[in-house]
C-alpha cells in the first residue's frame, strides 16, 4: 500500500542518511546510497588531503557504528571530525568522555545523549561533574538522573541563566519553582524576561490560593503561552470574576 511505501522510504532514510534544507527531506535511496561520503576537495586544498580527510570520516563513523549509532548520527558525529577537530576525531579521547558520562549518568542512552547534547562529550571528567555539581545546587529536590534523562541539554546550558530563569518561576506565589522545573524542564529554556511577564499576568489574573490549586502539568502549560493569550485570562478574571476558578 501507499503507506506501506512512505514508511519503506522512511526506513530507508534513516537506514541510509537524510539531508535537509529549506524544510524538506530528501531521501537517498538504499540502491545508491555509497558506504562511505566523501568530502569534497576545497579550493586549493590538495586531493591526498581531501581524501586523508575522507578516510578519517570513514574510520570515525565505524567508531560511531560500533557503539550501536544508526548511519545519519554516525556520519554527522564523524564530520564534526573534519570541521571542528579538537576531541571530535580523537575515539580515544571520545572512549574517555563517553566513560566519564556513564559513570556519572549511567541511565542516559547515548543515541538520546548525542541527539540533543552532543557538547557534552567535549567537557572533561572534571568539568562534567562541577556541571553536575552546579544542577544540583540549583534544583536540590530534583531527581538529577531523570531530569537529565528527559532534557540532557540541561547540562550544556549557562547555569548563570537557568538560575535567572528559576528565579522569574519563584516569583509566581504558591507555585514550587524548583519542583515545577525539575518536572518541566522546558520551562528553563525559555527566556527569563519572558515567563517574568508571564509570571506577572498569572499573577494579576489568579490569586495565590487559586494558583496553588492549579495542577503543576497545567501550570506549566501557562508558562509557555504567548503572553497574548495569557492577557485574555486577566481580561475575563476582571470582567467575569468567576472564570477565576477555570483554568
Amino acid at each position: 500500500s501507499h503507506t506501506q511505501l512512505c514508511m519503506h522510504r522512511l526506513r530507508l532514510c534513516w537506514r541510509n542518511g537524510v539531508a535537509s534544507r529549506l524544510g524538506r527531506t530528501f531521501c537517498i535511496p538504499a540502491s545508491t546510497a555509497a558506504p562511505a561520503t566523501p568530502l569534497p576537495a576545497a579550493a586549493g586544498v590538495p586531493a591526498s588531503a581531501s581524501a586523508a580527510a575522507s578516510a578519517r570520516v570513514r574510520e570515525l563513523r565505524g567508531f560511531w557504528a560500533e557503539l550501536g549509532l544508526p548511519h545519519g548520527p554516525s556520519l554527522r558525529l564523524a564530520r564534526l571530525a573534519a570541521s571542528e577537530g579538537t576531541a571530535w576525531s580523537r575515539p580515544d579521547v571520545l572512549r574517555s568522555r563517553l566513560a566519564a558520562l556513564r559513570a556519572e549518568l549511567p541511565s542516559l542512552p547515548l543515541p538520546l545523549l548525542l541527539s540533543d547534547a552532543p557538547g557534552l562529550l567535549l567537557y572533561r571528567p572534571r568539568r562534567l561533574r562541577e556541571k553536575l555539581d552546579a544542577l544540583r545546587d540549583l534544583l536540590p529536590a530534583a531527581d538529577l538522573l531523570r531530569l537529565v534523562r528527559r532534557a540532557p541539554d540541561m547540562l550544556s546550558r549557562d547555569m548563570a541563566k537557568l538560575e535567572d530563569r528559576l528565579a522569574a518561576l519563584g516569583g509566581l506565589e504558591g507555585a514550587d519553582a524548583p519542583t515545577l522545573a525539575a518536572e518541566h524542564p522546558r520551562l528553563l529554556r525559555e527566556d527569563a524576561a519572558m515567563l517574568r511577564e508571564r509570571v506577572a499576568v498569572l499573577r494579576r489574573a489568579f490569586s495565590p490560593t487559586l494558583l496553588r490549586r492549579v495542577p503543576r502539568d497545567r501550570l506549566a502549560l501557562l508558562l509557555t503561552f504567548p503572553p497574548d493569550r495569557l492577557s485574555r485570562l486577566e481580561y475575563l478574571s476582571a470582567v467575569y470574576p468567576g472564570v477565576r476558578g477555570h483554568v
